[in-house]
């Protein structure tokens, strides 16, 4: 909260061919990549690859450091159990899909026109059913082109280290953002 910068109480300027953020009741200025760093790198970091987008990528570790999940993309209108209204046969259906495609139990799934992921265990008729559901919505708003994408979720459920003072179970993720700031001026 200290460092917070309502946009309202400052002004842009140009000083010595950089752009800076000067609030109006004084102090000194910042640079506008400085203000704007924290909020573009956590929207753009969902969208960071070290492998290109393909129908299958492989995981991919340096060491015992995996930096590249598995993951799977489909076309949506591939994914024919989605369509089915009967919730069995929808479940029988996509198991059958799991199984074709050696899918890990537990992912992460985003279709086109999703914000984020949905969590879900392959073999849960709940997770199938969220899953349907995020497809047949991308394939009404994304049209020919809609996707869904598995990842994997690496750890497992069964092997989360960060646990509360009742043993309860919790992910864990560190991201890093790397800076090269030997060309930079200033």
């Amino acid at each position: 909260p200290k460092r917070s910068i309502l946009v309202g109480e400052c002004d842009l300027e140009e000083v010595d061919g950089r752009l800076v953020v000067r609030r109006r009741s004084g102090g000194t200025p910042l640079d506008l990549i400085d203000v704007l760093a924290d909020p573009l790198s956590l929207g753009l970091s969902q969208y960071f690859r070290l492998v290109p987008p393909a129908a299958h990528t492989p995981r991919v570790t340096i060491d015992r450091l995996i930096v590249q999940r598995e993951s799977w993309t489909f076309p949506a209108r591939e994914l024919g159990f989605a369509d089915i209204v009967d919730e069995p046969r929808r479940f029988l259906a996509a198991r059958r899909w799991v199984r074709e495609h050696d899918l890990p139990r537990y992912v992460f799934a985003r279709a086109t026109g999703e914000m984020k992921p949905i969590f879900a265990d392959l073999t849960s008729l709940a997770s199938i059913d969220l899953i349907a559901r995020a497809t047949r919505r991308a394939g009404r708003q994304g049209g020919p082109d809609a996707s869904v994408t598995i990842s994997e979720m690496v750890p497992d459920p069964d092997q989360l280290w960060l646990t509360d003072s009742e043993g309860r179970r919790y992910t864990s993720e560190l991201r890093i953002c790397a800076v090269d700031r030997a060309g930079r001026q200033g």
